[in-house]
């Protein structure tokens, strides 16, 4: 009979799982709540654009202690996915629909177009395939959470996802001081611009500021 040695047992238990998320979580709920009251604070600063850069900004200066990271990778997952559901809870049906079928057209189009573009460019360009289609969903649909949202898809790993997100909010950053100048100087009034912003500018955040 031969010697097999089998590994033994997991010996983590779920409970001592949920406690190693809680320091990750912790900081990023602190975070969130730190760009929320800024953002009461000063209106023109989109909270989630704001929790975006302070996150970056912290991981590049600072450094991510190592006992926040399962609880990090959760709030990145699990909690911004049911952020996501809330914020379309916000939308309305009836107010969509009431846009006008040229509107809906409109967003059709700037999605379907922006998403192709990104694939016949990032292919020209050599990009991997899930890392163009994490810049395509982030650029053409809402940004961060577009992304977050169909990484798990594509099986990207975190350098796709991460350069994917650093393009949107710089990009989409440039947009908001930009786009209200382009609008002023081509005189095209508050409907007209505010729907080029919309349907150019990736993150809802970005929108809003």
């Amino acid at each position: 009979m031969s010697n097999v040695t089998t590994a033994p047992p997991s010996t983590v238990s779920p409970a001592t799982i949920r406690r190693s998320t809680i320091p990750g979580l912790v900081a990023s709920f602190a975070a969130a709540g730190l760009a929320v009251a800024v953002g009461q604070v000063v209106h023109a600063l989109s909270p989630l654009l704001l929790a975006i850069i302070l996150g970056a900004l912290w991981r590049n200066l600072v450094g991510q202690p190592a006992s926040w990271g399962p609880g990090v990778a959760v709030a990145g997952k699990r909690v911004l996915r049911l952020g996501i559901v809330l914020l379309g809870l916000q939308v309305s049906l009836v107010e969509v629909v009431g846009l006008g079928p040229w509107t809906l057209l409109l967003v059709a189009a700037a999605v379907g177009v922006t998403f192709a573009s990104t694939q016949v460019i990032g292919r020209w360009l050599g990009v991997p395939a899930a890392q163009r289609t994490l810049i395509g969903a982030g650029f053409s649909i809402c940004g961060a959470a577009a992304v977050v949202g169909v990484e798990p898809v594509v099986d990207g790993d975190e350098n796709d996802t991460a350069t994917a997100v650093a393009l949107v909010v710089v990009f989409g950053t440039l947009l908001i001081p930009l786009l209200p100048l382009l609008v002023a100087a081509l005189d095209l009034g508050a409907q007209a611009g505010g729907m080029w912003v919309g349907a150019s500018t990736h993150e809802v955040a970005q929108v809003v500021a």
